[in-house]
């Protein structure tokens, strides 16, 4: 009878220890599962983020060109009203699809900033290309808007992707290099 008793025992602590291996490790498959899925969507919402981020900030450049060919004084080069207005349609379809990926993945904060963001721009581009003569300091303003704006949906954006960095605005030393006979 004790020789039944302890073989039960044994068989009872194998069945424990396998279902407690069994428990542990499954549970770690899980949470392994669960990191790799977190780790996907965040390369997924950063794609997402980054091609929409450069294709508000062709939009950006298109309104820049246009207002320097209207007279705007901006350091690029000029781009004629008609041939700026359909490089603009043809960049602001494309933002607009990619602002899609952002809505669907990112969180509310990061989706307003974005909205923001783009709408600032739109309105620098129609002001650039409207009816009236754009204006430099008018012009200046809403573009520093636009930038601003711009920097609040990389805030947003890198506390949704947990992104802890530096300052975007630090202070860069200039250096000039000095060139034989070059006059500064």
């Amino acid at each position: 009878m004790t020789e039944l008793i302890s073989g039960a025992v044994a068989i009872a602590a194998v069945l424990l220890g396998g279902l407690a291996s069994y428990w542990a490790s499954s549970r770690t498959e899980r949470k392994r599962w669960a990191r790799e899925q977190s780790s996907r969507w965040d390369e997924r919402r950063l794609e997402a983020i980054v091609e929409f981020s450069s294709a508000v900030k062709v939009e950006t450049r298109i309104a820049l060109r246009i207002a320097r060919g209207r007279g705007v004084e901006v350091k690029t080069d000029p781009l004629e009203l008609e041939v700026g207005r359909e490089a603009y349609s043809v960049a602001e379809s494309t933002r607009s699809a990619l602002l899609e990926a952002v809505v669907l993945l990112s969180d509310d904060e990061t989706v307003e900033s974005a909205r923001e963001w783009q709408f600032s721009v739109w309105s620098t581009y129609h002001y650039a290309a409207g009816d009236e003569t754009p204006q430099t300091a008018e012009f200046n303003a809403m573009y520093k808007i636009a930038g601003e704006h711009r920097e609040a949906f990389y805030a947003a954006a890198k506390r949704s992707l947990n992104i802890n960095s530096l300052p975007q605005k630090t202070e860069v030393a200039r250096v000039v290099p000095t060139l034989p006979g070059a006059r500064y």
